[in-house]
């Protein structure tokens, strides 16, 4: 089950290295998968930095998209193209968000920053590390609901956010040269489990 994945290897792809390439991986697995069923899709990303001022004003919150905030009782997105998604893991139940500002969204971290940290972070280690914390983080528990857990991946938006993040580490690979090798920590031949691969 692709959302237990996420839960499963908690300890093994955050926090440590193999964040990156694990996620870019996850990413790409599910993509794989939906397009058995469908030749035509791809996961694109969200830039939530663009609108990192007012981010609850985002298209993607659109009741033609991915729907806005829960409802304050419990949480359950009654709006957008999931507001039916029924969430299995860990137990039965709605999608749920619940924005830590009630109907707004506090401010995510801005284009301008975030070049910054591309541009400036020395090598991957202080980049991954500089990425994972606060400007990764933010979205997750800002939007909160799923978000804001380990079962994040049950919210479609998580992929999307994972998106930008791997597009975030893909500019850092194109604009430092040699200095976006892998972290000196680790090595290419580094598992990520559960899946069957190495970093390389």
């Amino acid at each position: 089950m692709a959302f237990q994945i996420h839960v499963d290897a908690a300890t093994r792809a955050h926090g440590v290295s193999a964040f990156l390439p694990w996620h870019r991986y996850y990413v790409w697995k599910l993509e794989e998968e939906l397009l058995k069923i469908d030749s035509r899709v791809v996961i694109p990303y969200w830039d939530w930095s663009l609108d990192s001022q007012a981010p609850e004003v985002s298209i993607i919150f659109l009741d033609s998209l991915f729907g806005g905030n829960g409802r304050a009782n419990d949480s359950c997105v009654t709006n957008g193209r999931f507001k039916d998604w029924k969430v299995a893991y860990p137990n039965p139940s709605c999608l749920k968000r619940n924005f830590d500002g009630g109907s707004k969204l506090s401010a995510f971290y801005a284009t301008e920053q975030m070049d910054l940290l591309v541009q400036g972070s020395g090598t991957y280690d202080a980049f991954r590390q500089a990425l994972e914390g606060a400007p990764h983080g933010t979205p997750h528990n800002n939007i909160g609901g799923f978000m804001a857990t380990m079962h994040s991946s049950n919210d479609p938006i998580f992929w999307l956010h994972h998106g930008f993040i791997d597009k975030l580490w893909h500019d850092f690979q194109s604009r430092q040269g040699k200095r976006r090798l892998y972290s000196a920590k680790s090595n290419l031949q580094e598992n990520l489990p559960p899946f069957d691969v190495t970093v390389d």
